[in-house]
């Protein structure tokens, strides 16, 4: 781990991390990676609903750029 610490791969510095130990409950463990998984569905939900995100506004009230 100390000799790959500070190693560069592509010109990106590498970043190493030791495993984590195993869930002491895994019963729980999984409860929290099906939340975290349904809030994240319910994220792409919204978005859908919404239109997927961002859009350009106008605040001319145009729709045509060049004019503005």
């Amino acid at each position: 781990m100390n000799a790959l610490g500070n190693t560069h791969l592509l010109g990106r510095r590498l970043v190493l991390t030791f495993a984590e130990t195993e869930a002491d409950d895994p019963e729980k463990e999984l409860e929290k990676m099906q939340q975290k998984v349904g809030s994240q569905a319910n994220k792409v939900a919204l978005q859908r609903l919404t239109s997927g995100g961002r859009k350009k506004f106008n605040v001319t009230g145009t729709d045509d750029l060049d004019e503005a």
